[in-house]
């Protein structure tokens, strides 16, 4: 069976790929260059070719459409994930702190101790396997932190020092093998206001699962629209935070708005960030779209499959989602 290689392809014959194969104009051929240089043709071309096909399965992108363009978009793109790679962050340093205040306080601050696999629910696999993971950070690692090195060095890492040095999904698996108890008085501090403690803890989970693909999908440089979480949003949960005005039954159904997608973060984020913060996020947030939008009016559908499928009307839903309490 012969493999299916990809041969070398030089700068010029790039650019000349570029018009004939994805019909994609440049505006001058140094400036075209400039933007294959920095930002390499498998980004532009690749990453924005689902979003900007003429016809599906074409490889063909909608005409009007340059290079330079693209790299443009490319660079408004990268500083909205970094914006709301930053704004996630956020809430996870607010689930870690919350989370490890419960388990030194309701099991201990030692590690022999909090790390000991009878104060666990769970499966018996998945259990070992987390505290495993939890155990070799404490105790082996080399890629830690100072500050667990030298809490190493005195016999105890509390657990206030390991969650800083434990990535998102090691924080998940950690918060799903907890006592009913823990998880409780954690998510209890976010005043989801469900009628039931129940539904308060599903619909953290949901988030949870939500939030660690999406930051994952940002943290690997993935463009917008390729990041496309495995788990959804359910529609009655989002509805408990926000009218018709923000997101419909009809419109979630129908076109996926907020069920996986840049919209569903937004939502997302607005419902964990606290009010001091959230007036910043939106600026920026808008901010962002807007320049977007000078580029390729978000009115046009390929715009919007750019930013992973956002509503047309999406500044009078960010003005409904953030409504800042004076």
């Amino acid at each position: 069976m012969e493999k299916n290689t990809h041969p070398f392809v030089s700068w010029e014959e790039q650019l000349h790929i570029l018009n004939k194969k994805h019909n994609i104009n440049i505006a001058t051929h140094k400036t075209a260059l400039e933007s294959l240089k920095t930002y390499s043709y498998y980004t532009l071309v690749n990453g924005y070719q689902q979003a900007l096909e003429k016809e599906q399965g074409t490889e063909e992108f909608i005409d009007g459409i340059a290079i330079e363009q693209l790299a443009l978009i490319h660079i408004i793109e990268t500083r909205l994930a970094s914006e709301l790679l930053h704004a996630i962050i956020s809430i996870e340093k607010k689930m870690k702190s919350i989370f490890q205040y419960q388990i030194s306080k309701d099991i201990s601050y030692l590690q022999d101790v909090f790390l000991s696999k009878e104060h666990y629910i769970s499966r018996q696999a998945d259990k070992s396997k987390t505290l495993n993971k939890l155990r070799r950070k404490a105790n082996f690692s080399n890629q830690v932190s100072s500050s667990l090195l030298k809490y190493r060095s005195e016999g105890n890492v509390p657990p206030w020092i390991l969650i800083n040095d434990i990535t998102f999904g090691e924080f998940k698996h950690w918060y799903i093998i907890s006592p009913s108890k823990i998880k409780e008085n954690t998510v209890n501090e976010f005043n989801f206001g469900f009628d039931s403690v129940d539904t308060n803890l599903e619909f953290f989970k949901q988030a949870l699962d939500f939030l660690v693909e999406y930051r994952n999908g940002l943290a690997h440089g993935d463009v917008i629209n390729k990041i496309i979480p495995k788990h959804h949003l359910p529609f009655d949960k989002l509805k408990h935070f926000y009218n018709d005005n923000v997101i419909a039954n009809v419109e979630y159904t129908k076109q996926g708005y907020g069920k996986n997608d840049l919209f569903g973060l937004i939502m997302l984020i607005s419902i964990f960030t606290p009010e001091y913060e959230k007036k910043l996020f939106k600026e920026q947030i808008v901010s962002f779209i807007d320049v977007f939008d000078s580029i390729l009016p978000i009115s046009e559908a390929p715009m919007r499959r750019i930013l992973g499928n956002i509503p047309p009307d999406i500044f009078n839903r960010i003005d409904n989602i953030f409504k800042i309490e004076a």
